[in-house]
């Protein structure tokens, strides 16, 4: 069976495998970031080498990648931005060196698309929509980038039939 790998990128995205068959969605893995002795704390990240893991198990099983291409957000800070791109840069290596063939899409276009709100609690109530028996895997709000991923895969699949 081959899959559509569809990624929200960032700390709170996720991935998920779609086929007409199935629907799987996962938390983008984290690295919790560790309380130094001064009382500050590193930030959480992606735990690279985890993802590597996932991708490269599912790599035989997917037709292509889609990643939500995003952009740099004039209201961000420098190192908000640097650390985002830092993700978005790793889920694109980590697709590519499996030899995964890798499509881009704004979040304007598959929202549309889909007729997604903007909204992130809006959103996860479309993923249930349009997945009303896979809806349990995005169930927490903290989950609306697995739901996210969900979509983007099924734009995908609709933009390569």
């Amino acid at each position: 069976m081959k899959y559509i790998l569809g990624i929200d990128s960032g700390l709170r995205g996720g991935l998920a495998l779609y086929s007409e068959d199935e629907l799987l969605t996962f938390p983008m893995p984290i690295v919790v970031g560790k309380k130094l002795k001064n009382g500050k704390k590193l930030k959480d990240s992606v735990d690279i080498v985890e993802l590597a893991k996932m991708v490269d198990s599912w790599a035989k099983d997917i037709k292509f990648a889609i990643i939500e291409q995003v952009h740099a957000m004039p209201s961000q800070g420098v190192t908000s931005m640097f650390n985002f791109g830092r993700v978005y840069g790793l889920l694109e290596m980590v697709v590519c060196a499996n030899f995964i063939p890798l499509r881009y899409v704004t979040p304007q276009t598959w929202k549309k698309s889909l007729q997604v709100p903007a909204e992130k609690k809006l959103a996860r109530s479309r993923a249930t929509e349009l997945f009303p028996a896979y809806s349990n895997q995005w169930r927490k709000a903290k989950e609306d980038g697995k739901a996210e991923a969900a979509m983007i895969a099924l734009y995908g699949s609709r933009i390569s039939q």
